[in-house]
């Protein structure tokens, strides 16, 4: 009988987590459609330009004091 009702907790956990977790990502996807349809993103000419600014958006996110 624990066993049962240990497993369905568990299952319902779970269910929960599942739902908070699509929620999230539905209002991640929402914002980020409205984000595009406004015009805020950058373009690149190719995948060096692309690594080329990550890599230095990772160097000013690393050092935050530089700015």
């Amino acid at each position: 009988m624990v066993q049962r009702s240990l497993s369905a907790t568990l299952r319902n956990l779970r269910t929960a987590e599942d739902s908070a977790q699509l929620k999230a990502l539905r209002e991640a996807a929402r914002s980020g459609m409205a984000a595009l349809d406004q015009g805020d993103f950058k373009e690149f000419a190719d995948s060096e330009a692309l690594v080329a600014y990550l890599g230095d958006l990772a160097d000013r996110v690393a050092r935050p004091d530089d700015r």
